[in-house]
């Protein structure tokens, strides 16, 4: 299930993106939020989302497949200086598991079949895709297990820096805590945000929930 929520008329558009895809090597997902703004930002998403397309069903590993996206942004996008923070996701149903890759994205959030709501932080985010040569991605993999009846969050900032009138961030992991087994849980969450923000977001915010 998605939800994308547009930014106000007035505020520049994001480049939010987001996809799924089912390969030999399991499901593999990406979200990701170009750093920019307007038509040029949703050129960048256009073209990572092209990329991601072509090269998920190829690679054998999601370090390799973010490797061959920041070489692709670089190639295209590197003059200028465009980066995209991204979360990549592969999911084995038959054995249960998943494995997140985090190129300076948000973490994603698991919500237990029984109602348990865990962050998902990897050891040490990579760098965002354009920059993804400039550190280490040792550390930018988890693997744990996912069972019937998980729930995996994944999002964009426009979520967790929307703010409600007194400038405070939306709490994300605090409010999916409690809507507990509220379903279905995404328009749950979505009417749960707008009224935290109580007027339009001023950034796109994306919301991508696997079960």
């Amino acid at each position: 299930d998605v939800v994308y929520l547009a930014a106000a008329a007035d505020a520049k558009v994001g480049g939010d993106l987001y996809d799924a895809t089912i390969t030999e090597h399991g499901i593999r997902l990406i979200i990701g939020d170009v750093r920019g703004k307007g038509l040029g930002a949703v050129e960048v998403a256009a073209d990572v989302l092209g990329m991601y397309r072509e090269i998920a069903h190829e690679v054998h590993t999601l370090a390799e497949l973010a490797r061959r996206l920041d070489a692709g942004l670089s190639r295209r996008w590197g003059e200028h200086e465009e980066f995209v923070t991204a979360l990549l996701v592969e999911i084995d149903p038959e054995a249960g598991r998943l494995t997140v890759y985090s190129c300076g994205h948000p973490p994603a959030i698991l919500v237990s079949a029984d109602g348990r709501v865990q962050v998902l932080e990897v050891p040490a985010p990579a760098p965002p895709l354009g920059m993804l040569t400039l550190g280490d991605g040792s550390g930018a993999s988890r693997t744990l297990s996912f069972r019937p009846n998980d729930q995996l969050l994944l999002y964009t900032d426009g979520v967790t820096e929307a703010r409600d009138q007194r400038r405070a961030f939306y709490p994300l992991d605090e409010r999916l805590a409690a809507l507990g087994g509220a379903a279905p849980l995404l328009p749950a969450l979505r009417d749960d945000l707008l009224r935290h923000v109580g007027a339009p977001l001023d950034d796109d915010a994306a919301l991508l929930l696997i079960r």
